[in-house]
Protein backbone atom coordinates (compact mmCIF):
# COMPACT_ATOMS: atom_id res chain seq x y z
CA UNK A 1 0.00 0.00 0.00
CA UNK A 2 1.40 3.37 -1.21
CA UNK A 3 -1.52 6.10 0.14
CA UNK A 4 -3.48 6.69 2.36
CA UNK A 5 -7.49 5.47 3.01
CA UNK A 6 -9.99 2.87 3.24
CA UNK A 7 -8.76 -0.45 1.07
CA UNK A 8 -11.37 -3.34 0.25
CA UNK A 9 -10.27 -6.60 0.38
CA UNK A 10 -12.46 -9.17 -1.45
CA UNK A 11 -12.30 -12.95 -0.90
CA UNK A 12 -14.38 -15.31 -3.52
CA UNK A 13 -14.14 -18.95 -4.12
CA UNK A 14 -16.25 -20.66 -6.98
CA UNK A 15 -17.77 -23.82 -7.02
CA UNK A 16 -17.33 -27.19 -8.57
CA UNK A 17 -19.32 -30.83 -8.92
CA UNK A 18 -18.53 -31.34 -5.01
CA UNK A 19 -18.50 -28.02 -3.60
CA UNK A 20 -20.81 -25.31 -3.67
CA UNK A 21 -19.41 -21.43 -4.14
CA UNK A 22 -17.99 -19.91 -1.05
CA UNK A 23 -19.88 -16.74 0.19
CA UNK A 24 -18.41 -13.56 -1.28
CA UNK A 25 -16.48 -11.98 1.32
CA UNK A 26 -15.43 -8.26 1.98
CA UNK A 27 -13.34 -6.15 4.74
CA UNK A 28 -12.32 -2.75 4.64
CA UNK A 29 -8.60 -2.17 5.55
CA UNK A 30 -7.49 1.43 6.64
CA UNK A 31 -4.49 2.49 5.73
CA UNK A 32 -3.19 5.44 8.17
CA UNK A 33 -0.14 7.54 7.82
CA UNK A 34 3.07 6.82 8.56
CA UNK A 35 4.89 8.64 11.15
CA UNK A 36 7.88 10.99 10.07
CA UNK A 37 10.29 12.05 12.89
CA UNK A 38 11.56 15.71 12.24
CA UNK A 39 14.43 16.69 14.73
CA UNK A 40 16.06 19.98 15.41
CA UNK A 41 19.63 19.65 15.04
CA UNK A 42 22.14 20.55 18.11
CA UNK A 43 24.41 23.17 17.41
CA UNK A 44 27.01 25.05 19.52
CA UNK A 45 28.03 28.78 19.32
CA UNK A 46 31.06 30.90 20.85
CA UNK A 47 29.12 33.73 23.22
CA UNK A 48 29.12 37.17 21.15
CA UNK A 49 28.81 35.78 17.40
CA UNK A 50 25.78 35.27 15.56
CA UNK A 51 22.99 32.19 16.19
CA UNK A 52 23.78 29.90 13.87
CA UNK A 53 21.21 28.51 11.49
CA UNK A 54 19.05 26.23 12.93
CA UNK A 55 18.35 23.12 10.71
CA UNK A 56 16.77 19.89 11.13
CA UNK A 57 16.76 16.47 9.82
CA UNK A 58 13.32 13.77 8.98
CA UNK A 59 13.79 10.53 9.24
CA UNK A 60 11.17 7.40 8.88
CA UNK A 61 10.29 7.25 5.29
CA UNK A 62 8.72 4.53 4.07
CA UNK A 63 8.33 2.88 0.24
CA UNK A 64 11.71 4.90 -1.47
CA UNK A 65 10.02 8.23 -0.39
CA UNK A 66 12.38 11.08 0.29
CA UNK A 67 11.85 14.54 1.30
CA UNK A 68 12.13 15.79 -1.74
CA UNK A 69 9.00 13.97 -3.28
CA UNK A 70 6.99 13.55 -0.03
CA UNK A 71 6.87 16.69 1.75
CA UNK A 72 6.61 20.54 1.04
CA UNK A 73 6.92 23.57 3.20
CA UNK A 74 9.44 23.97 6.43
CA UNK A 75 9.12 23.39 9.96
CA UNK A 76 9.09 26.30 12.03
CA UNK A 77 12.57 26.75 14.16
CA UNK A 78 13.64 29.06 17.16
CA UNK A 79 15.77 29.17 19.66
CA UNK A 80 15.74 31.89 22.92
CA UNK A 81 19.83 32.17 22.55
CA UNK A 82 20.87 35.61 21.38
CA UNK A 83 24.67 36.84 20.52
CA UNK A 84 24.69 38.06 23.83
CA UNK A 85 23.46 34.87 25.67
CA UNK A 86 25.50 33.75 29.05
CA UNK A 87 27.65 30.51 28.39
CA UNK A 88 24.89 27.34 29.07
CA UNK A 89 22.65 25.23 27.00
CA UNK A 90 19.36 26.97 25.34
CA UNK A 91 16.27 25.30 23.77
CA UNK A 92 15.97 24.91 20.12
CA UNK A 93 12.24 24.54 19.41
CA UNK A 94 10.81 22.62 16.50
CA UNK A 95 7.02 23.02 15.27
CA UNK A 96 5.06 21.98 12.12
CA UNK A 97 5.59 25.38 10.59
CA UNK A 98 4.60 25.43 6.49
CA UNK A 99 5.55 21.46 6.63
CA UNK A 100 2.63 19.42 4.79
CA UNK A 101 3.34 15.76 3.90
CA UNK A 102 -0.17 13.73 2.13
CA UNK A 103 0.56 10.41 3.59
CA UNK A 104 2.44 10.76 6.97
CA UNK A 105 2.13 12.23 9.76
CA UNK A 106 4.87 14.19 12.18
CA UNK A 107 6.28 13.92 15.47
CA UNK A 108 8.71 16.73 16.09
CA UNK A 109 12.01 16.22 18.49
CA UNK A 110 13.38 19.77 20.00
CA UNK A 111 17.23 20.30 21.35
CA UNK A 112 19.60 21.71 22.16
CA UNK A 113 22.31 25.57 21.34
CA UNK A 114 25.17 25.27 23.45
CA UNK A 115 26.77 28.61 24.26
CA UNK A 116 30.52 28.44 24.94
CA UNK A 117 33.18 31.05 25.96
Amino acid sequence: MTNVGNVILQASQSGDADYAPATLVRQTLAVNKAKLTVTATSVSMKQGVTVPALTYAITGFVNGDTQQDATTGQPRLSTTATSKSAPGSYPITITGGSLYAERYTFAFVDNTLAVTK
